[in-house]
């Protein structure tokens, strides 16, 4: 028994510093049922003419769904996928659709801004400095594309889908749930494989 309780206090500790390093409070990890309470997060988001760096206020956006769909900008899939999201979603009445940049290519916030005007990139572009993502969805930080869908309450119900014609376990696509969701319906809370 006494063993045990110092790698469990090592253990507790190491997972409260992981948090902190994120720096960003309210990020820890996330699993279908737990709430999204960050309140900011830094983005480049559409301006006149092109992208520009600022932060992104979760707040204003309250009683609407979250969709995050995590891409590199710079890998074709990536992009083919991004661009079906922007299509969906700009029909989209009571979601909030957002881009995040895959941490890899959100070190530089002004190249990648030069890449969201390049491909003509329609929603906010989240830059992912810190490996949030990865670390409160649970995949690797090179892995993309990767949906994160929140219903209106803010809560996560669908955990690391990768495309938007993907089924998930209940038979529905992945598309037809973000549908839902916008709608207030619910969907069942899941982690895709």
């Amino acid at each position: 028994m006494r063993r045990l309780l110092p790698a469990a206090l090592l253990a507790a500790c190491l997972a409260s510093a992981a948090a902190l390093a994120h720096l960003l409070p309210g990020v820890s990890r996330m699993r279908p049922g737990s709430p999204f309470n960050w309140y900011a997060v830094q983005a480049v988001s559409p301006l006149d003419g092109g992208y520009g760096e600022a932060p992104l206020e979760f707040e204003p956006l309250r009683g609407r769904a979250l969709a995050f769909l995590v891409i590199d900008p710079y890998l074709p899939g990536d992009l083919a996928e991004a661009r079906r999201f922007e299509r969906l979603a700009h029909g989209l009445r009571h979601t909030a659709a957002l881009l995040v940049a895959a941490p890899s290519r959100s070190q530089d916030a002004k190249a990648l801004a030069a890449q969201a005007t390049h491909e003509r990139l329609t929603l906010p572009l989240v830059v992912d400095r810190r490996d949030v993502f990865p670390y409160a969805f649970g995949f690797g930080r090179a892995d993309s594309p990767r949906y994160e869908l929140f219903d209106r309450s803010w809560t996560l119900l669908v955990q690391n889908g990768r495309a938007l014609r993907e089924r998930l376990a209940d038979g529905v696509t992945l598309a037809e749930a973000l549908r839902a969701l916008d709608r207030g319906d619910r969907i069942v809370p899941q982690t895709v494989p």
